[in-house]
């Protein structure tokens, strides 16, 4: 009953170390100062994520009939792809991330428990990050309008 649970919250915890890194990297990569300060900012939410998932156990999570079934499809992160060389496809890559992690936390704060709240909490902020990635391709003529998304495609 748990396992499923805790690989969940491995996978989260393992994606948001991935996500700070990709972010920060990007942050100091980047010489769009509007793109710098979104990729800093969600790099730095990442790190508060790892250490919220890094104190959640099962036990938290309530709610659980099978092991982990509902986690099966649910990817979460970066994929490492060469196409991430541009500023355009590393927001894109980045969108995917945040829709998955969306996604994921949503899955989570469905199972109750007293993580609950938690969950949806981070869910949230993967939407406002979705939605930060995609007003700084509305704001950047080097940026496509609409950034692909999700794991279609890319």
């Amino acid at each position: 009953m748990g396992d499923g649970i805790q690989k969940a919250l491995d996978v989260g915890l393992e994606r948001a170390r991935q996500a700070e890194a990709f972010y920060k990297g990007w942050a100091q990569r980047t010489d769009d100062p509007a793109a710098r300060d979104v990729f800093g900012e969600i790099g730095a939410a990442k790190h508060g994520q790892q250490q919220v998932l890094e104190h959640i156990t099962p036990a938290d999570v309530a709610g659980v009939s099978s092991g982990g079934a509902p986690f099966e499809s649910a990817k979460l992160g970066f994929t490492r792809r060469p196409a991430q060389e541009t500023l355009g496809a590393a927001v894109a890559a980045g969108l995917a991330c945040e829709e998955a992690s969306e996604r994921l936390y949503g899955q989570l704060a469905g199972l109750g428990g007293e993580a609950s709240a938690l969950f949806r909490a981070l869910a949230s902020e993967a939407r406002a990050h979705a939605a930060r990635l995609r007003g700084l391709c509305a704001a950047s003529s080097e940026l496509p309008a609409k950034p692909a998304s999700g794991e279609r495609g890319k």
